[in-house]
């Protein structure tokens, strides 16, 4: 899509566009993901682990800006962890506990790398709905952004029924109740 920018550093990189990010580390990580999980105490909320065929998966979301974050770990201690969102110091930050919680970091493989950007392109896709139901709502686009996508979190990786997911991501961003189920 034009107006996506790749950018990298060191061992890290970054896809943008306009003020949106998604932002990537990969490295091995030699606790299991469910250990993991079961003593952090941070900023972020996590859903529970999903334990699949050759990996482990960890989805993770910080509310207040949102931030969308995703660990996954394969057998042989691989880890990749994902983030996306629009204010690029809280990515950064968040990025940055999970690598002290003892992720050794390494360059990216370029098959890596190509995914995530594949990702990004869906994301794009939806963006253009969210700055229109932002418009239309005449609320920032984050907080659509945010809503839309800490529903999805709840649904896909928390276990909420698709209902009370966005009833309550819509509540918890401030957005208006609306009548989408009969």
């Amino acid at each position: 899509m034009e107006g996506v920018e790749l950018v990298r550093e060191e061992n890290v990189f970054e896809y943008r566009f306009q003020d949106l990010r998604v932002r990537a580390v990969m490295g091995v990580f030699d606790e299991y993901l469910h250990s993991f999980s079961n003593r952090y105490r941070g900023p972020l909320e996590f859903a529970p682990v999903r334990d699949e065929p050759g990996r482990e998966w960890l989805s993770g979301f910080h509310l207040e800006p949102p931030v969308d974050l995703t660990i996954v770990r394969l057998p042989n201690r691989e880890v990749s962890v994902v983030a996306k969102g629009f204010e690029q110091s809280k990515i950064c930050a968040l990025l940055e506990v999970i690598v002290s919680e003892g992720v050794v970091i390494n360059s990216p493989e370029e098959s890596f790398v190509k995914g995530v950007g594949v990702e990004f392109q869906i994301d794009l896709r939806s963006l253009a709905q969210v700055n229109l139901v932002a418009a239309m709502l005449k609320v920032p686009r984050e907080k659509v952004w945010g809503a839309v996508n800490y529903a999805n979190f709840l649904e896909q990786f928390a276990g909420r029924e698709e209902k009370t997911a966005m009833t309550e991501a819509f509540e918890r961003y401030g957005l208006p109740k609306i009548q989408i189920y009969s």
